[in-house]
C-alpha cells in the first residue's frame, strides 16, 4: 500500500491497517455505502458515510483493482460543486 519512496513509517503504518483489519474494514464500509447511494464521487460516498474523504480516495482504486468498483464518467460533485471521477459497484 505505500509506495517504494514513501519513508519507513509510511510501511509500517500499511502492515499495521493490513494486519489489524483496518484496511478490510474500511473498504467494506466504502463499498457498502457504494452500494446504499449508487454512482457518487469520492467526497459524495465520504459525506453520505461519514468516512474520512481521503480514506475513500485511497480505498477506491484498491477496490477497482479487485474489480470490485469501477471509475465512470466524471459527474457533478454536489459537495465539491465542480466536475469528478465517479465510481460504480461492478
Amino acid at each position: 500500500m505505500a509506495r517504494t519512496s514513501d519513508p519507513s513509517s509510511s510501511h509500517e503504518a500499511a502492515r499495521a491497517i493490513v494486519e489489524s483489519g483496518g484496511r478490510a474494514a474500511q473498504a467494506a464500509a466504502v463499498l457498502e455505502a457504494l452500494r446504499v447511494h449508487g454512482k457518487s464521487t469520492s467526497r459524495g460516498l465520504s459525506q453520505a458515510s461519514g468516512i474520512d474523504r481521503h480514506v475513500v480516495a485511497r480505498r477506491l482504486p484498491e477496490l477497482e483493482r479487485e474489480g470490485r468498483v469501477r471509475r465512470t464518467e466524471q459527474i457533478l460533485c454536489p459537495w465539491a460543486g465542480r466536475l469528478a471521477v465517479g465510481w460504480i459497484v461492478t
